[in-house]
């Protein structure tokens, strides 16, 4: 739902957190900045630069982001929107590389204790088990 409309931002904190934005002719106040983060790939003409903010507003929380190259901001997922018929679920990223890894088994790290030759006492160190 609404995947790169526009955005307009009407007014940011310290020069470029969104505090208000318009989409869709309705107004959001910003209550909370949850996460922000830059993606940047290729170079020249096909260079990709966008800065991400994940957002809590009244009715709902959405991921809009600023391109970096075209200088325009645009709506990147929508979720929980009040008054809107239509609705997405936002997923964490990271639950879809998580989901291939369900039948490995994990890593499981060991405390060894050692004798340190340079000292009297003993001393910690962690060390991974095969």
């Amino acid at each position: 739902m609404g995947r790169n409309e526009a955005v307009a931002v009407e007014h940011k904190l310290f020069g470029f957190l969104p505090q208000v934005f318009v989409w869709r002719g309705d107004r959001y106040d910003v209550r909370r900045v949850e996460r922000c983060w830059t993606v940047a790939r290729g170079s020249g003409p096909n260079r990709l630069e966008r800065r991400y903010f994940r957002l809590h507003c009244d009715r709902g929380v959405f991921e809009i982001y600023h391109d970096l190259v075209a200088n325009a901001w645009r709506m990147g997922r929508a979720a929980s929107v009040q008054g809107s018929a239509a609705s997405e679920q936002m997923m964490p990223r990271r639950a879809s590389c998580l989901a291939g890894n369900a039948g490995r088994p994990k890593r499981r790290r060991q405390v060894v204790i050692r004798e340190d030759p340079l000292r009297d006492g003993r001393v910690n160190s962690c060390a991974r088990s095969a």
